[in-house]
């Protein structure tokens, strides 16, 4: 395996259901306001559903959509007011929502504003508990998924993928990499140097489309691969913590346990796993981990930027593109 590093300085989980309870609010007259469903649309991201009846005779300049909140009586400061692109129609309406946090209740409720009357649907609820990962916020430039993609919980290993690819496989080599032609030196997408590119291919590619993005592709929402800054955020700004196989907090699952080194946020952390990689077969799992970041490198343009680390550090570098590396998403 071709790698080059550089050594850095270093000192959850979830099902989407929704609550049957409703609360009445009391309304004035005029049109109905109805609260409909919430409906899980990908990871982290949730469709909210209201409708407006009973418009006959009303003013044509009206605003409705969603408000949703944290707190049950829609304190201000902890509720958000989303506006649907609704017609003069009875049809529902829906508004799509981002980055909800795990294991945390929302309230939402449909609303109609015209002639600076305001009226409310009942108030409904959901939660995003153990299918979904959990936002962690570690008050960094994003905040990181609980997860790596294909896991289920924080210290499982989940998937292996080539630096731009969407599919797990088999075989992770030059041969089978979907952007060369069979080596290093023919690639046909991401490359910034003729001599890595097929017939001197370059082009100005070097942060990973959106369709390319594993994680956008299979959590979607606002989810993504790191930036390679973003990986160096999280590596300086956070305490590496070494758990070895055996430990009990992570069932036994070798890794670092990253903290927040920020006040107020002291105690957030995430867990990334030492799954190993895959290349020829399977390797270094349970003593080294490999994170890729959505980033070419700006030395070859056959690698791309990553972090790795194992019990004595975590390390900066780049590596070879065709690789099988983990992946751990990051949102807004």
């Amino acid at each position: 395996m071709k790698r080059i590093v550089f050594l850095a300085t270093i000192a959850v989980a979830t099902l989407f259901y929704f609550s049957g309870c409703e609360k009445e609010n009391n309304e004035t007259k005029g049109p109905k306001v109805e609260t409909l469903s919430a409906e899980k649309v990908s990871l982290c991201v949730v469709s909210l559903t209201g409708r407006i009846s009973g418009l006959e005779g009303v003013a044509l300049d009206f605003e409705c959509g969603i408000e949703y909140s944290t707190d049950a009586s829609f304190a201000e400061d902890k509720t958000t007011r989303q506006k649907a692109d609704k017609k003069y129609s009875e049809d529902p309406y829906t508004v799509t929502v981002t980055n909800v946090t795990s294991r945390q209740k929302y309230y939402y409720r449909a609303y109609y504003i015209s002639q600076l009357m305001i009226h409310y649907g009942t108030v409904k609820d959901f939660t995003v508990t153990w299918d979904t990962p959990q936002v962690v916020d570690l008050g960094l430039s994003v905040k990181w998924a609980s997860f790596n993609v294909g896991a289920s919980k924080p210290e499982e290993y989940g998937d292996y993928y080539a630096w731009g690819e969407t599919e797990t496989k088999t075989d992770y080599s030059w041969s089978t990499y979907k952007w060369c032609n069979g080596s290093y030196t023919t690639m046909t997408k991401y490359c910034n140097q003729s001599d890595y590119g097929k017939d001197g291919f370059t082009d100005t590619k070097t942060t990973l489309d959106p369709e390319d993005d594993v994680a956008q592709v299979k959590w979607g929402g606002g989810w993504r691969m790191p930036t390679e800054a973003e990986q160096n955020d999280l590596r300086s700004k956070c305490t590496w913590i070494w758990y070895s196989s055996g430990n009990t907090e992570f069932n036994g699952i070798a890794g670092y346990k990253v903290s927040s080194k920020k006040e107020g946020y002291t105690d957030r952390f995430i867990f990334l796993p030492a799954a190993g990689c895959l290349d020829a077969s399977l390797s270094s799992v349970g003593s080294i981990g490999f994170y890729w970041s959505n980033s070419l490198s700006m030395v070859k343009s056959g690698s791309a930027y990553d972090f790795c680390f194992d019990s004595d550090g975590v390390y900066w570098g780049y590596s070879t593109r065709s690789h099988g590396y983990s992946v751990r998403p990051v949102c807004p």
